[in-house]
């Protein structure tokens, strides 16, 4: 099996840590996002008095639609803003053990032990699944790397270090995308 140049790169660096960063959205959506979020509240403010005869349902319509637009590009300018001033906010890290996936908030680790299998699913992008423990996860492509290349990464990774330990444990191959380029 040809390995990709990218995965070549990173499989070099085992048994690591190592670690890869989300790539940052375009420059372009956290202003629109906060320009959105001045309109939605501006929309709350002006609403009542937008109406001559204050009729009742427009105002609440109006006030409604800021709110909902305030709430929805107000998440997004915050997410936006934390991904370009904390880039370190969401990552993947790798190393002999396992591996940390950290989305914001939200922090999980697997062993490699524990680790079943790993396929692509291209319904929504191009993302890896994997089966830990009878539960799936999913990761992104946006850790740099295609669908493609994070299977195959994840599951050389995951070789060389149950080699290493010299557990008994196999996983499945993986499934999905095939890896021939």
């Amino acid at each position: 099996m040809d390995i990709f140049p990218d995965v070549k790169k990173a499989i070099d660096q085992f048994p690591g840590p190592i670690t890869f960063l989300v790539n940052p959205p375009p420059k372009w959506m956290t202003p629109a996002a906060l320009f959105m979020t001045v309109v939605s509240l501006f929309v709350i403010f002006r609403a009542p008095y937008s109406v001559r005869h204050w009729h009742t349902i427009r105002v609440i319509m109006g006030i409604g639609t800021g709110i909902f637009g305030t709430i929805f590009f107000g998440d997004n300018a915050v997410l936006g803003l934390l991904a370009i001033f904390k880039p370190a906010a969401s990552f993947l890290r790798l190393d002999e053990s396992g591996f940390v996936v950290r989305n914001f908030l939200q922090t999980r680790v697997f062993s490699w032990d524990q680790v079943s299998s790993f396929k692509t699913d291209s319904t929504r992008g191009s993302r890896l699944v994997f089966t830990a423990g009878g539960q799936a996860g999913i990761l992104p492509d946006r850790y740099g790397f295609s669908g493609r290349d994070l299977l195959q990464l994840m599951t050389l990774w995951q070789k060389r270090s149950l080699d290493r330990k010299g557990s008994t444990f196999a996983p499945s191959p993986p499934s999905g995308e095939s890896l021939a380029r």
